[in-house]
């Protein structure tokens, strides 16, 4: 089997992952200390030992769990994945069920660009974790999570489409490219911190701040869709 850096394996389409099967409680908490490591030093800066110490666990116990570290890693990924998915399946569903008018196009992607950002902001490691997966080039994602990345692209090109043949988008912008600006505005706010004069990095996590970011980003997509013409 191929291996990237760290031992993850890349798994061909007809082998099952185990990544998307419900985590017992014991394995949530060894997932949860394991989402803050990693997020705060990168996958080669944890060691197993040290995920075990924050969770008061053997090594032996971490492993029974959670497999091994390339294994609790997929799943530190995959269940962030999973909590994304979430969030735009159901601003799917709510298309399926009749959206048609500009503003309804409007509130529903508003409200899911609201829910990304809230979403970042409740698990603050996820943009520090992803930013650092992204800009090693040694680290690539295996095939697994790679279908799960593009499966959430293809179920946002839906809304985009369904959108776009009902009049309330423009046609002329890539969507790909468009997600792809979404994302690394997203996480960047939350790691860089929000924009400040005084400062140079305000807390993305206080009120007014957030506030002002998600007006932001709601008004960027806006913009750029041309949703921002059903106003």
């Amino acid at each position: 089997m191929l291996k990237n850096r760290g031992g993850f394996p890349l798994k061909n389409a007809a082998q099952k992952s185990s990544d998307q099967e419900p985590l017992t409680q014991s394995a949530e908490r060894i997932v949860d200390a394991a989402t803050g490591l990693f997020a705060e030093h990168g996958y080669d800066g944890v060691s197993t030992r040290q995920i075990a110490a924050a969770c008061g666990l053997s090594i032996a116990t971490v492993h029974y769990h959670v497999g091994t570290k390339p294994e609790l890693y997929r799943k530190v990924i995959a269940r962030l994945n999973r909590e994304e998915h979430a969030l735009v399946h159901a601003a799917l569903d709510r298309f399926r069920q009749g959206v048609s008018t500009p503003r309804e196009y409007q509130e529903l992607i508003g409200s899911l660009t609201d829910a990304m950002a809230g979403l970042c902001h409740a698990s603050p490691q996820r943009a520090r974790l992803y930013l650092r997966r992204w800009l090693d080039p040694d680290d690539r994602p295996g095939r697994d999570e790679l279908r799960a990345y593009l499966a959430l692209y293809k179920a946002l090109e839906e809304l985009v489409d369904r959108a776009r043949a009902s009049g309330a988008m423009r046609a002329d912008f890539d969507t790909v490219t468009l997600l792809r600006s979404f994302d690394w505005l997203l996480y960047g706010y939350f790691v860089s911190g929000a924009p400040d004069l005084k400062s140079w990095c305000g807390d993305p996590h206080k009120k007014r701040n957030l506030d002002a970011f998600k007006s932001y980003l709601r008004d960027y997509v806006f913009r750029m869709t041309g949703l921002d013409a059903g106003q």
